[in-house]
This record gives structure tokens, sequence and C-alpha cells, in this order.
């Protein structure tokens, strides 16, 4: 990775390891042999996580502190961005939302049937979920008549069971 970025998503992951007496422990090795290379600032390295496990992660070894000159926070989405989120993984995916579904009625949607927690949680991926959730809503809903404009677009009514199957109401 010399002359690049290394981006190690769900860092804290390589902290949890074995019991040490038994297993042997990949994930301290590995912490380990990034290290050797860290002072170095080439490759550059991105460690990302959740916070408190990255916290963690950090504390689980010593030299990990020193070495990482610089940590961002990102907050978590507000339910407008998820919708515009929401909005550009249907697109992303060749369907499209009809046009009656204003934005105001998908951040109402999703403000309404998901929680404040599941929102914090899933971040970003809930719209994954719901564009899944939804699409499986519409192929349900079709028939052999079904028209290419019917196939690709993602009903209200679609959306609605979609929440709630993803939200678990």
């Amino acid at each position: 990775a010399r002359g690049g970025i290394l981006f190690v998503d769900e860092a804290y992951s390589l902290a949890v390891g074995g019991d040490g007496a038994t297993s042997k422990d990949f994930g301290r090795e590995a912490i380990n042999e990034l290290m050797t290379v860290m002072n170095d600032g080439d490759p550059v390295f991105i460690f990302a996580g959740y916070e408190v496990e990255m916290q963690a992660f950090v504390k689980s070894n010593q030299g990990l502190f020193r070495r990482i000159d610089v940590t961002y926070h990102f907050v978590d989405f507000s339910v407008p961005e998820l919708a515009t989120i929401l909005r550009y993984e249907v697109k992303r995916g060749g369907f499209r939302i009809e046009e009656e579904v204003t934005d105001g009625q998908l951040v109402a949607l999703l403000a309404d049937n998901t929680t404040e927690s599941m929102r914090a949680k899933m971040n970003g991926g809930l719209c994954r979920r719901l564009f899944r959730a939804a699409r499986s809503q519409l192929d349900q809903s079709l028939s052999l008549s079904s028209s290419l404009d019917e196939m690709t677009t993602i009903l209200h009514a679609h959306l609605e069971a979609a929440v709630s199957e993803v939200a678990g109401v």
C-alpha cells in the first residue's frame, strides 16, 4: 500500500481477540504489523468505526494513540439527509420513487416510523435496507402484464410497507 491509503473499516474488530491462552489473536498481530509502518506516514492509514468501539481500539495498544495524529467524528445523518440518501439509493438501483412522493413525505415516513436509536445504529445503511424491502414490495405487486414503468416505480405504499418491515412495526 506504499504511496496510497489503507482504509480499515470496523478497525475496532482487530482489537477483539481470543482468550490469549488457547487461541491465536491475529487481530493484535495485525495491529502490531500496522504500527511498524505507521510512523512513516506512508501509506496513510484510515481507521473507521463506531465512536465508543474505536476508543477501545485505540486503548488496546499503547502505541496506537501516539501514532494516530488526527481523529474525526462524523455525526449521524439527519432524517432529511436519510430521505435524500434513500432517493439516491433508489435511483442508483435503476428505479424511481413515484413523483407524487415529496421529500417532506419521505422525511415524515422516516421520522414517524423509525426511532432515533435505529437511525443512529443503521445510519445510511437504513436506506439500503429500506430500498431492498421496497423493491421486494414492488416485486410482489407486479403481474405479467406490468409495464416497464410499473416495474421500476416504487410507490408510497411500497415504502410504507418497507419501513414497517425494517422497523419491525
